[in-house]
């Protein structure tokens, strides 16, 4: 099942523009821009004319593009095997649900990964001709956390498709919830900005914190990366992530099980 849903995601071309971002982008300084090597030896800077962008700059808006691509690709695949026809012939088989469910999200890890490693080779290339650097750490947190950012959002994607069998509905409603986890990461902070004073407030945005996944600890991550490399990494904010996606991740599989195609 994971070999099948995986060629499936791989025929899908609204995720071909992941890519395609990432090789305009690396022609495009080929071509006009240059690379300097930073100081920290973890990563990079870009120039560009008389620009000159640190590598967690440019990364971020590029991977801003990338989890856009993936919130409007990834979740077709699924949307459509909600339908009754396409549901009722795969579960038909000898499968059950939750086989079916965590076949899917493994077969959309391996194409995030495939793609992500897609992007590594590109930036590589680019890296090595036009300053002969191979920053070793960044690559890897890019290739563990990059495919991490991906899930946060199909998690909750996932949840409301399959409440609401639209992929509309689905694809926007989980962009907007996944995408407040950036500022509960830093609710105690916004809190206190704000006067708030009531205890039961607080202690519910920050249970909400661990119930939505959080994609912002994961961009935290990878600015660390890029700053410092692994002895930068927060290992008690990479543990808080993945705790983070387990909520929304039972819930779904909760709901898929339970209903009525």
């Amino acid at each position: 099942m994971i070999r099948f849903i995986t060629r499936t995601i791989f025929k899908n071309k609204a995720l071909w523009s992941w890519p395609a971002i990432v090789l305009l982008f690396v022609l495009a300084i080929m071509y006009w821009g240059d690379i300097a090597a930073a100081q920290n030896s973890y990563s990079f800077s870009v120039q560009v004319g008389d620009l000159n962008l640190s590598a967690a700059m440019v990364m971020s808006q590029i991977i801003g593009l990338i989890t856009l691509v993936c919130i409007i690709g990834f979740p077709n695949h699924f949307s459509q095997n909600l339908k009754s026809e396409r549901s009722s012939l795969i579960l038909s088989k000898p499968i059950s649900r939750s086989d079916f469910f965590f076949s899917d999200l493994a077969a959309v890890s391996i194409v995030a990964v495939a793609y992500t490693l897609i992007t590594l080779l590109l930036l590589a290339i680019m890296l090595a001709i036009k300053a002969a650097i191979f920053p070793f750490q960044f690559f890897l947190g890019i290739l563990l956390f990059l495919p991490l950012l991906i899930l946060t959002y199909y998690i909750t994607i996932v949840l409301f498709l399959t409440i609401t069998n639209s992929y509309l509905a689905g694809a926007i409603l989980g962009w907007f919830i996944t995408s407040l986890s950036a500022g509960l990461l830093k609710i105690e902070k916004l809190i206190d900005l704000f006067g708030i004073e009531s205890e039961l407030f607080r202690y519910f945005m920050v249970a909400l914190s661990y119930i939505i996944p959080s994609a912002g600890g994961v961009e935290e991550l990878l600015k660390q990366i890029y700053s410092g490399g692994f002895s930068a990494l927060d290992g008690g904010l990479l543990a808080f992530i993945l705790v983070s996606c387990l909520p929304l991740g039972l819930l779904s599989l909760y709901i898929f099980r339970k209903k009525e195609f």
